[in-house]
């Protein structure tokens, strides 16, 4: 007989890795922001025009990606508990 669900000791681990990339990651991107600061005021002409006008598509996709894995943290969260509540009912 084939067991179902998830094995909470394997995936335990990898929430709290999943949490701490999403607190990494917010601080990158606090610190990109404070960089591209230093960079804005010191850095004129065109390859610097160029940069700065790319500059929102990198935060965009720095958000993005932030949103996306603190999705997949919640996602991941909110089936580890049910799995939890569903493992304790036997």
């Amino acid at each position: 007989m084939a067991l179902e669900g998830m094995d909470l000791e394997a995936v335990q681990p990898v929430i709290a890795q999943l949490g701490n990339a999403v607190s990494e990651l917010q601080t990158l991107m606090s610190s990109t922001n404070s960089a591209y600061s230093t960079i804005e005021s010191s850095w004129a002409g065109n390859d610097a025009n160029q940069f700065h006008s790319q500059w929102p598509s990198f935060v965009q996709a720095l958000t993005q990606a932030h949103s996306d894995l603190t999705q997949l943290h919640t996602h991941l969260q909110t089936n580890f508990s049910a799995q939890q509540t569903a493992s304790n009912q036997y």
